[in-house]
C-alpha cells in the first residue's frame, strides 16, 4: 500500500512538473533550457522570432531530430493570417552520442517566421503552447505556453532585435537554393545517391561539409560520404533509413553545408529527368500533341495544305513541310526563351501561362475567326482544273506553312500531352542551352507526323485530282476554326465577367465590319484610314483586356487569401476542397486517403478528363466508399500559390494528379496525364 502511494505522488508530481504553464508571459525558463517568444510589426513587414537556449551541456532538436528525440511541438491558440505557421530553423550540427546520431543545437537557436507583407497586422495577441525536448544523459520533455511580445519601431530594443535577426538570417539559417543549380538522385540499392552542381566555384577541399535530410524516414542519420567531381558538383551518398518502404519518392529536401555557408536543397530523382530521357519524352509528347483537341484546327489546316501540295514537286513539298517544321521548331524555342526570360525576371509562371491573359485570349479569338473567315473565301485562291494554283506563289505557301506550325504551337500550349510533364519540368531546371534541346525535340516530334504524311506516295496517291471539290473541302475546314474560337471565348469568360465578354464580343464584329468595309473601297486614302482604325481598335481591345487580366489576378489572389478554411470531411469529386496551403495541411494532418489534382478551363486534357472519368457515377462511388478527400487547384487565373504548388512536385503545367495514401503523406504518388477510370483506381490501389 506504501509503495502505490508513493508511486501515485510520484507520477503526479512529474505530471504537474512537466504541464505548461499558463500565462502572459513571452519568456520560460525550465530546469534544462529557457524560450523567448516575441514578435516585430512594422509598416514594411511583421515577423516572429522564437529563441530556444539549452542549459550548458544540454541540447535541443531540429525539425529531424535524427536517430531518437521530438523536434519542437507547436500549438497555436490564435495565428493571424500573416503567417502559415512554419518556421525557418538555423542550420543544425550533427550530435553523436554513442553512434547514436541526432540532429540538433548545443547553443541558442532561433527560429524565424516571416509574415506577409501585405497583411495588415493590428496589434492581435498571438500565442502558442510550445512543447521541447532538451537532452543530455537523458532527455526530459519541457514545455510553456506563451503570448509574443510584440515590439514596434517606436520600442527601444526594436532595431538591435531586428538586426539580430537579420544577422541570424544570414549567418545561421540556410540559403535558399539558387535557380541554376541542379541538384538530383538516384535509388541504389541500400542508400541514396545525390548529385549537386552549384554553378560556382568552391575550394577543392570544403570544410566542414555536412548533408542534413529534412525527412528522417526515408534517409538515414548516418555520416553520408562526400565525393567532390569538381570544384562546383558534389555526389553524396547516403543511406536508406530502417524505416523507409521502397514507396516512390520523387523529391527530397535536405540542408546541404559547404564550408561557412548552408543551403535548403529540394532534390529530384534523376531517372524521371535524365538528360537523354527527357529528349525522348519530349518527342513522344510532340508526337502525341497531334493527338490532343486543341491541336485539331490546326490540322485541318494542315490538311488542306497537304491537299494542295498533291500536285508539287517533290521538292516542292520537302520544302513545304520543312517550313512548317521550322514554323512549330522555332515557336517551340520562342515560348522557352520567353518563359525562361519572365522566369528571371521574377514572374512566377507554368506552362500555358499565355491562356491566363485575356489579352492574349482575345487575340487568339480574333485570329481564328480571321482565319475561318479567311477559308471562308475572303482572300479567294482560284484552283485550275490543270492541279496548279492561280494565284499561291512559291514564297507565300512556303511562308504559310512556316506561319501554320507556329500558330500549332500556340494553341497547342493549353495540352499537355503524356511524357510531356517531366520533360518540361526537366527542360525548365536545366541551362538554357539543354532546355532549347529539350524543346527541338518537342518539337520535331510535333512536325514529324505532318511531314511524313505530306511526303508519303502512298497518301498522295488517295488525295483525287485537283478541282473544284477543293474549294468546298477549304470552305468546310473553316467550321472547325470558328469551333475553336468559341472555345476561346468560353474560355475567356472564366477570366472576365459577364459584362467584358459582350464587350469582346461586340468589338469582334466590329472588327469584321471593318475588315468587310476595307474590301469593298477603292481609294487607298480610304484603306489607309480603315487599317489604321483595325490596328488601333485591335491594340485598343488587347490593353482593355490587358488591364482586365490584372483585375483578375488581384481578386483571384484576393479570394485565395480569403477561402474558408477546411473544417469538414467530404468525399469525392462532388465535394472538392479549394487548394489553400492551409487547406493541404490540414488535409494532412487526417487519416483519409487525398487526391490532389490542378486543372485549368483552358486546359483540353484537364476537362477532358473531369468528363470522362471524374463525372462518372461510379467513380464518385469508389472515392466516396474509400473516403478519399478531392483538393482541387483551379490555375485559370495566375495564382502564385499553385504555380508554387505545381513546382514543389517538379511540374510546370496542368494537368496534375497527386495522390496521397493514409499512413504515408511523405512519398505522394504522381499520376498519368490522361485518365481512364480503371487506370485511376490501379493507381490508387486502395
Amino acid at each position: 500500500m506504501k509503495v502505490f502511494f508513493v508511486r501515485t505522488i510520484l507520477v503526479i508530481f512529474l505530471a504537474i512538473t512537466t504541464l505548461p504553464i499558463y500565462s502572459e508571459s513571452h519568456t520560460f525558463k525550465g530546469k534544462h533550457s529557457s524560450i523567448e517568444f516575441i514578435q516585430l510589426t512594422s509598416s514594411t513587414g511583421s515577423t516572429l522570432a522564437l529563441k530556444i537556449i539549452p542549459n550548458d551541456g544540454w541540447h535541443v532538436y531540429w525539425i529531424n531530430p535524427g536517430d531518437s528525440g521530438s523536434s519542437l511541438i507547436v500549438d497555436w491558440e490564435k495565428l493571424p493570417n500573416a503567417y502559415d505557421g512554419k518556421w525557418s530553423w538555423p542550420t543544425p550540427e550533427r550530435i553523436d552520442t554513442g553512434g547514436i546520431i541526432n540532429f540538433g543545437y548545443h547553443k541558442e537557436a532561433i527560429l524565424i517566421s516571416k509574415g506577409n507583407p501585405s497583411s495588415k497586422l493590428k496589434g492581435e495577441r498571438i500565442s502558442a503552447e510550445f512543447q521541447w525536448m532538451a537532452c543530455k544523459n537523458e532527455c526530459v520533455p519541457e514545455s510553456a505556453y506563451l503570448t509574443a511580445k510584440n515590439y514596434s519601431p517606436k520600442d527601444r530594443l526594436f532595431d538591435s532585435l531586428s538586426r539580430e535577426i537579420e544577422v541570424q538570417l544570414e549567418k545561421s539559417h540556410p540559403q535558399k537554393m539558387p535557380s541554376d543549380w541542379i541538384a538530383s538522385f538516384q535509388e541504389k540499392k541500400d542508400r541514396f545517391q545525390f548529385y549537386l552542381d552549384t554553378k560556382e566555384t568552391f575550394p577543392n577541399k570544403v570544410p566542414n561539409i555536412d548533408f542534413f535530410p529534412v525527412h528522417g524516414e526515408i534517409l538515414s542519420s548516418q555520416k553520408p560520404t562526400f565525393r567532390q567531381i569538381s570544384s562546383q558538383s558534389w555526389e553524396i551518398g547516403v543511406l536508406k533509413s530502417e524505416y523507409y518502404s521502397n514507396d516512390e519518392t520523387e523529391l527530397m529536401e535536405a540542408v546541404v553545408s559547404l564550408g561557412d555557408k548552408s543551403f535548403l536543397i529540394t532534390f529530384q530523382k534523376e531517372n524521371s529527368y535524365y538528360f537523354f530521357q527527357a529528349i525522348l519524352f519530349a518527342f513522344l509528347g510532340g508526337l502525341l500533341l497531334n493527338l490532343m483537341p486543341c491541336v485539331f484546327p490546326i490540322l485541318t489546316m494542315k490538311a488542306m495544305s497537304v491537299v494542295q501540295s498533291s500536285s508539287m514537286l517533290a521538292s516542292d513539298k520537302r520544302k513545304d513541310s520543312l517550313f512548317y517544321g521550322l514554323g512549330v521548331i522555332s515557336f517551340f524555342w520562342l515560348l522557352y526563351l520567353v518563359f525562361l526570360a519572365l522566369k528571371i525576371g521574377g514572374s512566377n509562371l507554368g506552362w500555358g501561362f499565355q491562356l491566363q491573359n485575356p489579352s492574349f485570349v482575345f487575340l487568339l479569338v480574333l485570329l481564328f475567326v480571321f482565319m475561318g473567315l479567311q477559308m471562308l473565301g475572303w482572300n479567294e485562291f482560284s484552283v485550275g482544273v490543270s492541279g496548279k494554283f492561280a494565284n499561291m506563289t512559291e514564297k507565300k505557301g512556303f511562308w504559310g506553312s512556316y506561319f501554320s506550325g507556329a500558330i500549332a504551337v500556340i494553341v497547342a500550349t493549353p495540352c499537355t500531352a503524356p511524357f510531356m510533364g517531366t520533360a518540361l519540368a526537366y527542360a525548365f531546371s536545366e541551362s538554357a542551352v539543354v532546355g532549347l534541346v529539350v524543346f527541338s525535340s518537342l518539337g520535331v516530334g510535333m512536325a514529324l507526323p505532318i511531314i511524313l504524311i505530306q511526303n508519303s506516295r502512298f497518301v498522295a496517291k488517295l488525295i483525287p485530282k485537283p478541282g473544284n471539290w477543293m474549294i468546298t473541302f477549304k470552305e468546310f475546314l473553316s467550321f472547325p476554326l470558328f469551333l475553336t474560337a468559341i472555345w476561346l471565348l468560353w474560355v475567356l469568360s472564366a477570366i472576365v465577367d459577364r459584362n467584358e465578354l459582350f464587350f469582346s464580343m461586340g468589338g469582334l464584329v466590329v472588327l469584321i465590319m471593318l475588315v468587310w468595309w476595307f474590301k469593298k473601297v477603292k481609294k487607298p486614302v480610304f484603306k489607309t484610314l480603315l487599317l489604321s482604325l483595325i490596328l488601333a481598335g485591335i491594340i485598343g481591345l488587347g490593353l482593355s483586356f490587358t488591364q482586365l487580366g490584372n483585375q483578375a489576378k488581384l481578386q483571384s489572389n484576393h479570394d485565395a487569401g480569403s477561402s474558408q478554411k477546411f473544417t469538414e470531411q467530404k468525399f469525392g469529386f462532388n465535394n472538392p476542397v479549394t487548394y489553400s496551403k492551409e487547406n493541404l495541411a490540414a488535409l494532412l494532418e487526417t487519416d483519409s486517403p487525398i487526391f490532389f489534382y490542378f486543372t485549368a478551363d483552358w486546359c483540353v486534357t484537364c476537362k477532358y478528363n473531369e468528363k470522362t472519368v471524374f463525372k462518372r457515377e461510379d467513380v464518385e462511388e469508389y472515392f466516396q466508399n474509400n473516403k478519399i478527400i478531392v483538393l482541387k487547384a483551379d490555375w485559370t487565373n495566375e495564382d502564385d500559390a499553385i504555380t508554387e504548388a505545381l513546382e514543389s512536385f517538379g511540374r510546370n503545367g496542368v494537368p496534375l494528379y497527386v495522390f496521397y495514401p493514409p499512413g504515408n503523406r511523405n512519398s505522394p504518388k504522381i499520376l498519368p496525364q490522361m485518365l481512364t477510370k480503371n487506370l485511376l483506381e490501379t493507381e490508387i490501389n486502395l
